[in-house]
């Protein structure tokens, strides 16, 4: 049954649901549905492809740091896995495991362990909970506790614990400590627990990530999701529901794949939100846009205030002192395609016009913060001036979202190669690349994505190295798991059309950056004399809000030079291998 989407509705219901979802991430997760397949979703429920369609009933599922995915293939009698492309890789219990027996609820812990609620085939009323470690030797560490018909598994890293979901709608919790001791507590025991009791339907599986409690109603016909005082946020309507997973990589994947690092030296803080010009930007920073024209740095950032997010403008001489101007754009009237947000500009010169791509979309959360809510939509504008005014075209439509690359479709940074433009945009945590020959016309979008791996990515800006011919892709890497921009990441390529993705390094995160633990947002590069200039925003601090972020500086020693793949002891002094 093909998945019906919330984000087709206008209704109060669906906007409180995107909002939520919107605030929290741009995130992904996996679900087994349908009684015969694995699905990678939207966390707004919008299928994004399906990894498995051949399986029968399937149950538990989870996914690594690295992206491989394991799945309960509860009728087959196995756990398969796949990896973060859907390639089968294996099984990891097979069909003859304890004589046959049947798994269920899957989850792996922090070390990537895989959990398993396993029904023995020699007695269907007992049950275990079995451990396969990292290489694939497998220990039971409880049985005979109770029989886990749909039981969902849900690790709990600062606990080191498991949650899982028993028949109906009870909610109970597993605790295995060090000593491998097991004590089972209903949801009378657990605090803050019991409203769980009138979530309704019959549950399959509940997870917690992004701040809320995602949950399957089976019955129902109903993926739900929950504040964390089990308020109901919002559903999206999916045939025969049953267990979740939410993609894991951490802000820091990269490093450990490739274990190097370009290191940015760290100006902190060099523009605070609070001051802007009819108080455009009272509520937060966000996306610099950096343009360097005449002799000045023209910096366009996102500000917050009524009416809603709006591109704003700020310049300098020197990136010491800079002048607010106030906003650049307006919102549309209602019913346009920026009648709720009019952001995220890039900018772009041919001849003696000035053009813009924003952002736009039809709906924001309430006041006072105004959060876009998607789909997102690339939007034009021309000016004379980097100053304004400028013109918005809304009978312009540059490009739609790609269903490959999800519901969005945010402007990216352009450049211009051989007879066409390439705009690198961003889709639903994925890059895209459009293309034009007319910067007032439309644009076509690529068929597939930048990087077919699934990475997370989103906000890009380019940069090329003269010194060895040699483009560079600075993005923003989300943690998909808690649903913010964690990293700053680059790619490198010698051809602007076709990039590597094991060609890639972390540039800015929290273990670099002055001021911002968590969180570090959209870069933006210029360069400035030997130095590769790059702005970012940041909520500061362990902070991920979307709100009352400021922008920041940081930067690069130029030339760039690619990268060797080194031990992490040695990744601070790069090679070049031009």
């Amino acid at each position: 049954m093909k998945l019906k989407s919330l984000l087709q509705s206008r209704s109060a219901l669906t906007l409180a649901f995107l909002f939520a979802v919107t605030l929290a991430s741009r995130a992904e997760i996996y679900l087994t549905y349908g009684g015969t397949k694995l699905g990678l979703f939207t966390d707004a429920g919008v299928l994004i492809r399906d990894v498995a369609t051949d399986l029968s009933n399937p149950q538990g599922v989870a996914v690594d740091a690295a992206g491989k995915v394991f799945v309960s293939d509860w009728g087959n009698k196995r756990i398969r896995a796949y990896d973060r492309t859907g390639k089968f890789t294996g099984d990891v219990m097979s069909p003859s495991y304890q004589g046959g027996s049947t798994p269920y609820g899957l989850s792996l812990d922090s070390s990537g362990n895989l959990y398993a609620s396993v029904v023995w085939g020699s007695d269907p009323n007992g049950n275990a909970l079995v451990k396969w470690d990292t290489k694939g030797t497998d220990k039971i560490i409880a049985s005979g506790v109770y029989a886990p018909t749909y039981e969902g598994l849900c690790y709990d890293a600062p606990n080191n614990r498991l949650l899982t979901t028993l028949h109906a709608d009870v909610i109970q919790q597993f605790i295995y400590a060090a000593v491998g001791s097991a004590v089972w507590k209903t949801a009378a025991d657990l605090s803050g627990v019991t409203a769980a009791a009138n979530l309704g339907g019959w549950l399959i599986d509940v997870k917690f990530f992004n701040h809320q409690f995602y949950v399957t109603d089976n019955t129902g016909g109903a993926l739900k999701w929950f504040d964390e005082n089990w308020k109901l946020l919002g559903r999206a309507s999916v045939s025969a529901p049953a267990y979740i997973a939410y993609t894991t990589n951490a802000s820091a994947a990269v490093q450990r794949v490739t274990g190097l690092r370009l290191e940015a030296k760290d100006q902190g803080v060099i523009l605070k939100h609070g001051d802007g010009p009819d108080n455009c930007d009272t509520r937060g920073m966000r996306e610099p846009s950096i343009v360097q024209a005449d002799g000045k740095f023209y910096l366009f950032y996102d500000g917050c205030a009524a009416p809603g997010w709006l591109a704003c403008l700020a310049t300098s001489d020197d990136l010491k002192t800079w002048k607010k101007h106030g906003r650049a754009l307006s919102l549309g009237p209602k019913g346009s395609d920026d009648s709720a947000t009019a952001s995220s500009p890039w900018v772009i010169k041919e001849g003696e016009d000035w053009h813009m791509f924003y952002l736009g979309c039809q709906a924001a959360s309430p006041a006072p913060d105004y959060i876009p809510i998607g789909p997102y939509f690339t939007m034009k504008a021309t000016a004379k001036s980097l100053l304004g005014p400028w013109t918005q075209q809304r009978d312009i439509v540059p490009f739609r979202p790609i269903k490959v690359l999800g519901i969005n479709a945010s402007p990216g940074h352009i450049v211009k190669h051989g007879d066409e433009w390439l705009m690198f945009f961003s889709g639903a945590g994925a890059l895209g690349i459009a293309r034009t020959k007319n910067l007032e016309g439309p644009w076509t979008p690529d068929p597939g994505p930048v990087f077919n791996e699934h990475m997370h990515l989103e906000n890009a800006s380019i940069y090329y190295e003269e010194a060895n011919g040699t483009w560079w892709l600075f993005v923003n890497h989300i943690d998909a798991a808690h649903g913010y921009t964690a990293a700053v990441w680059a790619f490198w390529s010698k051809d602007l059309e076709k990039w590597n993705s094991k060609d890639r390094t972390v540039v800015l995160d929290g273990q670099n950056c002055t001021w911002s633990k968590k969180c570090v947002g959209m870069a933006s590069v210029t360069k400035v004399g030997n130095r590769l200039a790059i702005f970012y925003d940041a909520a500061g601090d362990d902070s991920i809000s979307h709100m009352n972020r400021d922008i920041g500086l940081t930067w690069l020693d130029l030339p760039l030079r690619v990268q060797s793949n080194a031990p992490p002891s040695s990744a601070h002094s790069p090679t070049d291998k031009n």
